[in-house]
């Protein structure tokens, strides 16, 4: 048997895939012959003047006539270089998440053109079980894989086919991760040529699976039921084996949060600055994650001091609004007193921090909107001081299906223009209207602005908020001259 195991847009490009790397450790555990493709990294080296049309095929569908010729060639000729190279190989194929559904159907009815060559479909992109099966019942795929790949990717392998969560939604989710969890492979993915945002490459690790909090807008909970972590010491040693590999210095933490266990993470900073003290490891090693605010009563000094010690640099918080209601709302039990006290530890100890934001939050009033408004002044402070590097304002809020929020759309009275979880208005919170929620998160944004506060993405935010305001008068208007509409739901001001 050879696989070819292939990463798909839409995925960044600053980092190698971590799917691939897991998967090519655990191809080499079963002596299986196979190969790594990233065909996000060559739409980047191949096709860089079309990279924005690209991604927003992968979120909209939208693609023009003449490229999507253009890009079906380019995958064609991917394809055949793979078949070439080996005939019979199979095909695994990693979705990041469903916006990497548009180029997979593509992937996979090129492979169908060339081949009777088998297809495998795997990862978080598979959230979406009509898309999944509509793909197995129409010939496109041979199978998905549904649950985590160290326990059902090494019995497919070995030739098992009637397993739980291969071709069915039976998965089992993984209670030791220890026991399971391999130390990523990239030596079969060139990192080199991976454009990194800073000085030097880092890699993605994972010391955790699923989340601690169950915020209100957000549906981890429904895809990892059970929060699992690693232990501190094959965290560690993880990372020191790519060090010792690759001479990587640089991590990125793909969990929720890297302070879930403050336990464990305690202990992976003593294990990271013992190996430090006894080894050569430079004084540049570093690594980042998202993490949470707790109770300011919660957590000591010391715990922070030991953060920056062991090699953090930089934490990313989803602060998401400066109304203490409103987030207690979403089921983030810290307040903006319990924020500040976070902060001004990150600023004496160095450790450079990254807020998260959500603008429209389903009760949110004028009052709680302007609460976040105050906030760019009042902590234009931490700006200034290099501890606020920047701050993600987002679109506004979208209602997940499978959020607590978004089970709860009876409750609060919320109704979707043509199904978009984006173009949404709440009977339980009337003034929110479409036209308010886009007219905040203008101002959030000039006020953001006025206090020079980093804004990242921020041309790709303002032009999403453009598109969605967009679809929002050509919806309304269509339904309105149809009179689909209720008329308290047209909105004269858009």
């Amino acid at each position: 048997m050879h696989i070819s195991l292939i990463n798909l847009p839409r995925y960044e490009i600053h980092r190698p895939p971590l799917s691939l790397a897991i998967l090519s450790a655990l191809c080499s555990a079963q002596n299986v012959a196979h190969d790594c493709y990233d065909f996000s990294l060559r739409i980047y080296q191949e096709l860089p003047e079309h990279l924005v049309d690209i991604d927003n095929y992968c979120i909209t569908g939208n693609i023009t006539d003449a490229l999507r010729s253009r890009l079906r060639q380019s995958i064609r000729t991917w394809i055949v270089d793979i078949i070439d190279s080996n005939p019979d190989t199979v095909f695994a194929i990693s979705l990041l998440s469903t916006w990497s559904q548009n180029i997979c159907q593509m992937v996979c009815e090129e492979i169908r053109s060339l081949s009777t060559n088998q297809i495998l479909l795997g990862g978080q992109g598979l959230a979406d079980s009509a898309w999944n099966d509509r793909m197995l019942s129409s010939g496109c795929i041979d199978w998905f894989m549904i649950g985590e790949a160290e326990v059902i990717f090494p019995k497919f392998l070995q030739g098992y086919r009637n397993l739980p969560g291969l071709n069915n939604y039976n998965n089992e989710q993984i209670d030791d991760l220890d026991t399971h969890v391999v130390i990523p492979d990239y030596r079969k993915l060139k990192i080199e040529q991976y454009p990194h945002l800073g000085e030097r490459l880092d890699l993605f690790i994972t010391a955790s699976r699923g989340c601690v909090r169950r915020c209100s807008y957000c549906d981890i909970g429904h895809q990892w039921k059970k929060y699992r972590y690693r232990s501190a010491k094959q965290v560690a040693a993880e990372m020191i084996a790519q060090y010792e590999r690759h001479g990587i210095t640089d991590f990125f933490f793909t969990d929720s949060l890297i302070n879930g266990s403050m336990k464990m993470l305690d202990e992976l900073c003593d294990e990271l600055i013992d190996y430090r003290q006894q080894h050569s490891m430079p004084r540049s090693f570093s690594w980042k994650g998202q993490y949470i605010f707790r109770p300011k009563n919660t957590v000591k000094e010391r715990h922070i001091a030991r953060l920056k010690e062991a090699g953090v640099d930089y934490l990313i918080v989803g602060l998401e609004t400066g109304s203490d209601r409103v987030r207690y709302d979403m089921n983030k039990k810290h307040t903006m007193e319990d924020a500040e006290y976070f902060l001004e530890l990150f600023k004496k100890y160095g450790i450079k921090c990254h807020l998260l934001m959500i603008t429209g939050w389903v009760t949110e009033t004028l009052d709680d909107h302007n609460e976040t408004l105050k906030m760019f002044e009042r902590w234009q402070k931490f700006v200034a001081s290099g501890t606020i590097t920047g701050i993600e304002l987002g679109s506004t809020l979208t209602i997940l299906e499978h959020s607590p929020v978004g089970e709860q759309i009876d409750y609060y009275g919320i109704q979707m223009l043509d199904n978009k979880p984006y173009l949404w208005q709440a009977d339980a919170n009337p003034e929110l209207t479409i036209h308010e929620r886009i007219r905040r998160r203008v101002e959030t944004h000039r006020v953001a602005m006025k206090y020079q506060w980093p804004i990242t993405r921020s041309l790709y935010r303002l032009n999403t908020i453009k598109r969605s305001l967009q679809e929002a008068i050509e919806t309304l208007s269509n339904r309105q001259r149809r009179k689909i509409i209720p008329l308290r739901l047209v909105e004269p001001s858009l």
